[in-house]
């Protein structure tokens, strides 16, 4: 549960790098709907998302992850799939030099 907020200077959650962790760990996510949370966590698929500083919704979310083993079961299993497209660093890697190699490839036909 990560109930993060947009501060008083404007500055929130960047990523939510622990979200991610918690997927690997096949855990259940909720999480608010802030910054770069929304790259992790897809409300209703890879986890759910609640309204920053809404403690009725919070807390209605984490019950209904709690009581309903098939909704955390289809949580975590979807969270899996994409976690490993979009922060498995393998992956990362390799969509990062096929890019150099886009752009090289790009420039010698110059």
């Amino acid at each position: 549960v990560l109930p993060a907020l947009v501060d008083s200077k404007g500055d929130t959650e960047g990523l939510g790098v622990v979200l991610v962790e918690a997927i690997v760990s096949h855990t259940a996510i909720i999480a608010s709907r802030v910054g770069g949370i929304v790259d992790v966590v897809i409300n209703e698929k890879t986890g759910l998302l609640v309204e920053e500083k809404n403690p009725q919704d919070l807390m209605e979310a984490i019950l209904k992850v709690y009581s309903d083993e098939k909704l955390r079961t289809k949580l975590c299993a979807q969270a899996q799939i994409h976690a490993q497209e979009f922060f498995d660093w393998e992956v990362i890697t390799l969509r990062l030099i096929a890019e150099y190699e886009r752009v090289i490839q790009a420039s010698a036909e110059l």
